[in-house]
């Protein structure tokens, strides 16, 4: 994948709010596990950063322990882009408890950044 800015962008398309968010999870690969910081958060994805860029590839399929201001979610994941310590996820499965864990906190942070909290 080229590296230019267009490419970039073309890679960010998604329907719903990405909201700004600093946290961490744990992404687990095969036998495999990095703490990651997270970045921005959907209901789709998340955008997330490690110190070291691990042996993943785009359309890889791994696990993703969320952790959510106090709040644990977990969902099965695929690397949707990678950009040197930048990796984009894309959720793709999780219990329903789990979406509705992150669409409460995605709520509640929005309410927060526009000062309705």
């Amino acid at each position: 994948m080229s590296d230019s800015t267009e490419d970039w962008k073309a890679l960010e398309r998604r329907s719903e709010d990405r909201l700004e968010h600093r946290g961490y999870c744990t992404l687990s690969y095969q036998q495999q596990q990095w703490k990651a910081f997270v970045l921005h958060l959907s209901e789709s994805g998340a955008l997330t950063a490690l110190a070291d860029p691990p042996p993943l590839k785009r359309g890889d399929l791994l696990h993703i322990n969320l952790e959510l201001d106090g709040a644990k979610a977990a969902f099965d994941a695929s690397v949707a882009h990678m950009k040197d310590h930048f990796i984009g996820l894309h959720f793709e499965s999780g219990e329903d408890n789990e979406y509705e864990k992150l669409i409460t906190f995605l709520q509640l942070k929005k309410r927060a950044l526009e000062g309705h909290a």
